[in-house]
């Protein structure tokens, strides 16, 4: 019976990891294309979305326009995924 719960448990967590992955670029996805149409769709600055809930979990995501990069944050239940792009101009 342990080795079944632990099992379940491993394969929970195992689908939250690859939710919030997928959470991740979702996020990036959103901010890429706020970037590459020049359309701020949440009115917080080209490339930055802000806590944003789908399924089971979230994402968010900070553009450092001086750094040149893109962090994405995936999250769901207690698992976080970070997706990040440093992109030259």
């Amino acid at each position: 019976m342990a080795l079944v719960y632990s099992r379940l448990n491993s394969a929970v967590l195992e689908e939250d990891r690859l939710k919030a992955e997928y959470l991740a670029e979702a996020g990036m996805s959103l901010a890429l294309f706020e970037m590459a149409t020049g359309i701020d769709s949440d009115n917080n600055g080209i490339g930055n979305i802000g806590v944003s809930y789908l399924g089971d979990g979230a994402f968010m995501v900070q553009h450092d326009a001086k750094g040149t990069s893109l962090l994405s944050i995936g999250a769901v239940h207690d698992v976080k995924r970070v997706t990040f792009i440093k992109y030259a101009q």
